[in-house]
């Protein structure tokens, strides 16, 4: 099988290069990851309860979470 020589992208780490390492990633971006996460359910259980499956909405699930499309 040929190969092909391919350029690499420059996100490309050397640390993705060796099996077994992952890319290390930033603790505040976690954070509000995880924060992001939190404030979405919320906002989409408070939204099914106010207006039920049928009349929810993603748009409005963003709108009370302040989430940019």
């Amino acid at each position: 099988m040929a190969e092909t020589n391919r350029k690499k992208a420059p996100d490309e780490s050397a640390a993705a290069k060796q099996p077994g390492q992952r890319r290390k990633t930033n603790r505040r971006e976690q954070q509000r990851s995880v924060e992001t996460r939190q404030a979405i359910l919320e906002a989409a259980l408070n939204e099914f309860a106010e207006r039920g499956f049928d009349g929810s909405s993603v748009r409005r699930i963003g709108v009370r979470t302040a989430v940019q499309n």
